[in-house]
């Protein structure tokens, strides 16, 4: 499941020009078709991660990959506008630590091994 968080922390990082073409450049239908390719490689990205972990019996067989990898995806966007536009980043820290939580419910047992990022800065969205 590290796996997961790697790809959304990347993508945080490196995704801030899709979300501001999203909101800025609306009106432009060539370029909400790339926004909505970037959407849908990552949103495809995520669900695999996701099927995976169903598959290793890290995750619970009754999860839902392609629901939890659009949650993930929404996650991801909403948080490089919140990390782009609030000072306070204990909001961001919050949402990161629920998204966590949401993924950790899913986990076959209790005694499971925790939902860790194998990324080096672990930080969602300090850099975008």
């Amino acid at each position: 499941m590290g796996d997961l968080l790697d790809v959304v922390v990347r993508h945080s990082k490196e995704g801030g020009f899709i979300v501001r073409a999203a909101v800025e450049l609306a009106d432009d239908p060539a370029t909400m078709r790339r926004v909505q390719d970037a959407w849908t490689d990552l949103e495809r990205d995520l669900a695999a991660i996701l099927a995976r972990a169903v598959e290793r019996g890290e995750l619970d067989p009754a999860a839902d990959p392609g629901r939890l990898a659009r949650t993930a995806l929404v996650f991801v966007q909403g948080a490089l506008v919140t990390g782009h536009a609030d000072e306070d980043d204990s909001r961001l820290a919050d949402a990161a630590a629920g998204l966590v939580d949401l993924l950790a419910s899913y986990r076959p047992s209790a005694t499971a091994a925790p939902i860790r990022s194998q990324a080096a800065d672990d930080a969602l969205l300090n850099e975008s």
